[in-house]
């Protein structure tokens, strides 16, 4: 992608939206790429993929191409897409293995009062505690 930050904060506030539109293609390219049918690796792949967006939309864009993107759907249109790929997960224990990601992708949402990843997170945390709760159960 260009840089953008060369532009005055009128211009930069004008190709906001092609930014936003690139990172929209992005989540629908993974998105396409894996379904319920895909293997464990692929889900994880693209849980990471997108939270490595989200952290980038939240900590590397800055200027008037900052202030749209975090204000946007673009967002919530990623956490829909995590979302999505949590569920699609065969096994709770799968999606375990991007709890931290998941935090810390929820720690920079949070200062701009998104609370979706939040929901998220308190998903795969009910998942632990059934899935420690089964395996106390089966000892």
């Amino acid at each position: 992608m260009t840089s953008l930050h060369h532009l005055s904060p009128r211009w930069q506030f004008e190709r906001s939206g092609e930014v936003s539109a690139g990172i929209t293609t992005a989540i629908s390219d993974i998105l396409e790429r894996v379904n319920s049918h895909s293997v464990k690796g692929t889900k994880l792949a693209a849980i990471r993929a997108l939270i490595s967006i989200g952290v980038f939309m939240m900590t590397s864009m800055d200027g008037e191409i900052g202030k749209c993107i975090q204000n946007d759907y673009t967002p919530t249109e990623l956490s829909n897409a995590v979302a999505k790929v949590v569920h699609m997960m065969d096994k709770p224990l799968h999606a375990l293995e991007v709890l931290q990601d998941l935090k810390d992708l929820d720690d920079h949402f949070q200062p701009y009062g998104i609370d979706a990843i939040s929901g998220i997170v308190g998903e795969v945390e009910e998942m632990e505690r059934e899935e420690g709760d089964e395996e106390e159960e089966s000892d």
